[in-house]
Order: structure tokens, then C-alpha cells, then sequence
């Protein structure tokens, strides 16, 4: 799966749990068992909240380079 998301372009999280205001703590996709390699392998990552609207409101164009969204996921995961 690493050389999967490796080659990727583009590698779509839709969190379809997080509504306005909410959180990646929160998130289902955070407790489902996802895999590293989803983050460290993919080259551009963007996250999406349940109505397909950017996770974060600002003009980043990889939530991988996001330092406010990394913190986040941070805290959210202990990773």
C-alpha cells in the first residue's frame, strides 16, 4: 500500500463525520485504524469535511505543509 499512496498524485481524506466546527479528535477516521503510510507516502494530502468543503479554511494546496492542521492531527492522534 506504501508505493500505492507513493505514486498517487493526490491522496483525498473525506471526514464525513466533522461538520462546521468540528474537530479530527472527533473523527471517526482518526479511531478507524488508519494507516501512516496514508500521510507519509502520499505526496499531496487534503482533507475534506462531510460536505466535500476544504477541512481548513485557508489557501493551503496540501494539508501536508498546513502547520496548524499537523498540530492538530497531532494532539488528535499522538503521533
Amino acid at each position: 500500500m506504501f508505493s500505492w499512496y507513493r505514486q498517487s498524485s493526490l491522496t483525498i481524506v473525506h471526514l464525513s463525520d466533522v461538520f462546521d466546527g468540528g474537530s479530527l479528535a472527533d473523527c471517526v477516521w482518526v479511531t478507524r485504524g488508519w494507516t501512516l503510510q496514508e500521510l507519509l507516502a502520499s505526496r499531496t494530502v487534503l482533507f475534506y469535511t462531510h460536505d466535500w468543503s476544504l477541512y481548513t479554511k485557508n489557501d493551503v494546496v496540501d494539508h501536508k505543509v498546513d502547520p496548524d492542521l499537523l498540530e492538530e492531527l497531532q494532539n488528535a492522534t499522538g503521533i
